[in-house]
């Protein structure tokens, strides 16, 4: 596996990972179980390390037309998680349980995406 695919395979594992922590805790927060601070904390911070994530992901050059596909693939599912956690975070902060939950829905797809690159070695 070249240096490229282990950063790739580690970028869509880190984010896969924060999508479904997001996840669970717009859940809890649904449910009562989780005060809007906590997961306002949360989510702004998933939002945050995500987009720290993408960054340093697409700040490293593909070194071959191979590499340009991982990337192109990796891209989309990346950029949905990045703008469900917006819309999370925004729906949060207004108390919008419909939002809440629309967002947080849209966090499933990508992740599950995600979730299979990792499986099949991207």
């Amino acid at each position: 596996m070249s240096d490229y695919q282990t950063k790739t395979r580690t970028t869509a594992r880190a984010v896969a990972g924060i999508a479904a922590v997001a996840h669970t805790g717009a859940q809890q927060w649904a449910r009562g179980q989780l005060s809007r601070e906590y997961a306002d904390t949360m989510i702004t911070e998933a939002e945050t390390d995500v987009g720290s994530i993408i960054s340093t992901y697409d700040s490293r050059q593909p070194p071959t037309s191979a590499a340009i596909a991982l990337k192109n693939k990796l891209d989309k599912p990346l950029q949905q998680i990045s703008s469900a956690l917006t819309d999370l975070r925004i729906a949060l902060r207004r108390g919008d349980h419909a939002g809440v939950a629309k967002a947080a829905a849209a966090l499933v797809k990508p992740r599950t995406m995600l979730n299979a690159m990792e499986q099949v070695g991207l």
